[in-house]
């Protein structure tokens, strides 16, 4: 409703100024001798990488990171290929050829001693192995890349089988990758088009290529975008006519029980004797304490059928409150806090690994984002990077959780009990061989979502009918395009009249004074002071409870929290050393760098053309000028004179305009330029301009600003009996590593 919205985008506003503190502190105790056995592979910087086409990204991430599993999408390969020859020839000689992303990637993750988890889906079957070779007809109004040909089961299992045979060894007995696995499936729920029992078969095709390469293979699948969800059929929203029919010939592919594709999944490799290593599922939410009930679901499935060696696997997970994206929230320190706090849920569940979203993106949202921002560096997409690999906060929690969890000396890194009066700040900590790390991490979803909370308050909770919202949302509308004034006091006597309910009333005298109220902009202390007098004077119950919830709400996404933490059996004294690394809207954060310094304000959280943008933009220019300059006395090293290297620059310039290199390299030749001076040029324009442009880059994230080592602060703490204890304030939304060693 347009109204609520224009409420919950004041109340925004005004939580972006925490400016107080809470009185209460909360006690937080960490015994260095209350050890819970080595730290768990979950804590780790894992991720999911899926278009593999930024090399700089990969080897910065891999500087600064240690993750425990490396989920690996083959983006788009298997498809392109046309035939299984084919398949093999380009999948050894090209996709995983020495000089290409693919293949660092693979060196980095041994390099790691990390599990490399390989796998096609999505965008699977080529045609000379689907079973509607030919049908290129797209299954999916809104997604029309995706064909109905690539979305099909194989037309011979057997063939798919040796497929994923001969990907897996290659890696393992031709790369070396020793620890290896192959995931199958990628949100089948609605990418499959077929049954469940055509997928399931899918999977053991795939299971038993991969065991008879190797037993140490693990397999597992079959990620559907939620726990819960079921496999989709004719009736799912959003597919084409020709889905649909095809559906219905096939008796719908929907489990006619509602059964959730993992439950039944589970119970067909239990049955059928299939291996199973892992089992996954995807997660894009905004309640990160939903996982603790999610791994305790799919753990009694798996214990009923006696398959409790298999690991849980959260796959293809980031933060997200749903439509619309991209949203500026992605690239703040809100994704940075969720980060570490949905980790410490997941280890809560008894998850075994996780693989965060790296690289994924949906192109058709970030260009058009791209074009309204004016080529700006934050559109609020997920990768850990924005386009020009710039790192995100997100980023820096990763590398904060690396040199809490990371082995280092001679020591395995042991996770630590941490006790605390309140579970709103989320604590990991462990200890090493110099000393005790703790990261913390406040997550209170300000920016992001308080749409869906302050909707729940004031009308659901209130008992208001399906209805009834409707009708006061149309009255609203109604109202604007009519260009009323005071819209909401006009539907608001109307539905007292045609309610005539006393509850309900109060409720939309409340919103019409609260949003009356914050037109005029009141300090916090206004707002605090109004929804204390509802607390207080309302009528009916319900009512003083929502304003107490609300008034709740605003705090604790307004305001710092102050810890006292206490560290004990410590085994250095009597002085120690506190270093302390911090994530926040004014530390390790890029986008609220640009922010602050953009030009004219807009209604962005990251800004445009700020000092980040403009950063970026002046790299990419002088990377222009520079291999401009090397092509330039390239060809001038094979005899051209300035007369030739004038019309080059003419035309180089004309095809970065019209995105038309073919037909420039044409005109080159006709004018007596020789095709391999000009190839040789431009392959050494291409690699002299990327090599420039990532030392650029890198220095613009080594700002102080932006690093999370421009953050670190140090200072003496006093050790007495063993015990040290530090006092420290944390924003809403803020992550700190602090390490307590030796003076």
């Amino acid at each position: 409703m347009k109204m609520l919205l224009s409420l919950l985008i004041i109340l925004a506003v005004l939580l972006t100024k925490p400016a107080y503190t809470l009185p209460e502190t909360i006690e937080m105790k960490v015994d260095a001798k209350q050890g819970l056995g080595p730290v768990p592979d979950l804590f780790s910087s894992s991720i999911w990488i899926v278009k593999a086409n930024n090399r700089y990204n990969i080897e910065r991430f891999f500087q600064d990171n240690h993750p425990k599993a490396i989920q690996f999408t083959f983006d788009l390969f298997l498809p392109k290929t046309r035939s299984l020859e084919d398949y093999k020839h380009k999948f050894k000689n090209e996709f995983f050829h020495p000089s290409g992303i693919p293949y660092l990637i693979v060196q980095k993750a041994k390099e790691a001693d990390a599990e490399l988890i390989v796998g096609f889906d999505p965008f699977t079957i080529p045609a000379w192995l689907s079973l509607r070779q030919g049908d290129s007809r797209p299954a999916f109004t809104h997604e029309s890349w995706w064909t109905i040909e690539q979305l099909s089961p194989p037309r011979d299992y057997q063939r798919w089988g040796e497929v994923v045979g001969f990907a897996l060894s290659f890696l393992r007995n031709e790369l070396g990758v020793k620890k290896l696995g192959f995931y199958v499936g990628h949100e089948p729920n609605w990418l499959w088009m077929g049954s469940e029992e055509s997928l399931f078969q899918y999977y053991e095709a795939a299971a038993m290529a991969a065991k008879g390469v190797s037993s140490e293979i693990k397999v597992g699948g079959l990620g559907p975008w939620s726990v819960n969800a079921k496999k989709e059929g004719a009736d799912f929203e959003g597919i084409t006519p020709a889905i649909r029919e095809l559906a219905k010939k096939e008796g719908g592919w929907k489990n006619p029980k509602g059964t959730p594709l993992l439950q039944s999944f589970i119970e067909y490799v239990s049955k059928n004797n299939v291996p199973l290593d892992f089992i996954n599922w995807h997660s894009f939410t905004h309640n990160s304490k939903q996982f603790v009930s999610d791994c305790a679901m799919v753990s009694q499935w798996l214990k009923e059928k006696n398959l409790g060696h298999v690991r849980i696997y959260i796959s293809d997970w980031a933060y997200w409150a749903g439509w619309p994206y991209p949203d500026d929230y992605l690239d703040t320190e809100e994704t940075a806090s969720e980060a570490i706090t949905a980790l410490f849920h997941m280890w809560e569940g008894g998850a075994d690994w996780h693989g965060h979203d790296f690289d994924i993106q949906v192109n058709a949202h970030e260009d058009s984002r791209r074009r309204e921002r004016r080529n700006a560096e934050f559109i609020g997409d997920w990768p850990l990077f924005t386009k020009h690999g710039i790192i995100k906060p997100v980023y820096n929690s990763f590398k904060a959780l690396t040199m809490a969890t990371k082995p280092s000396g001679g020591m395995t890194p042991e996770l630590l009990k941490a006790e605390s009066s309140s579970d709103d700040v989320v604590a990991i900590p462990t200890l090493k061989d110099d000393g005790i790390y703790l990261l913390l991490s406040n997550f209170v979803p300000k920016q992001a979502r308080l749409r869906a909370p302050v909707t729940k308050l004031l009308l659901e909770k209130s008992g208001f009918s399906p209805e009834e919202i409707k009708w006061l949302k149309e009255c609203i509308q109604e109202g604007k395009k009519s260009k009323k004034k005071d819209t909401l006091l006009s539907c608001k006597e109307k539905f007292i009249a045609r309610v005539k309910d006393g509850q309900k009333t109060e409720v939309v005298e409340f919103l019409a004074n609260i949003y009356s109220q914050l037109q005029k902009k009141p300090s916090l202390e206004k707002i605090f002071a109004y929804l204390g007098e509802i607390s207080s004077n309302a009528k009916y119950p319900q009512t003083k409870k929502i304003a107490s919830e609300l008034s709740d709400m605003l705090k604790r996404t307004s305001f710092s929290k102050s810890l006292k933490i206490t560290f004990e059996d410590l085994s250095f004294s009597p002085s120690a050393q506190a270093t302390v690394y911090t994530i926040d809207s004014n530390n390790s954060n890029a986008c609220k760098l640009n922010k602050k310094t953009e030009p004219s304000s807009t209604d962005t959280l990251c800004g445009i053309e700020g000092k980040v943008d403009k950063a970026v933009w002046k790299a990419n220019a002088d990377a222009n000028t520079y291999a401009q300059k090397k092509l330039e006395d390239f060809l001038r090293s094979k005899g051209y004179g300035e007369k030739d290297l004038a019309f080059v620059r003419e035309k180089i310039s004309l095809a970065k305009k019209q995105k038309n290199l073919k037909q420039v390299l044409n005109q080159l030749t006709n004018k007596g330029f020789k095709k391999n001076d000009l190839m040789q040029g431009l392959k050494k324009l291409k690699t002299v301009r990327e090599d420039y442009l990532r030392k650029q880059i890198d220095k613009i994230n080594e700002w102080k600003e932006i690093s999370l080592d421009g953050s670190k602060e140090t200072t003496a703490v006093s050790v007495t009996k063993d015990m040290a204890t530090l006092n420290i304030s944390m924003e809403p939304n803020s992550v700190r590593l602090i390490i307590l060693g030796k003076k």
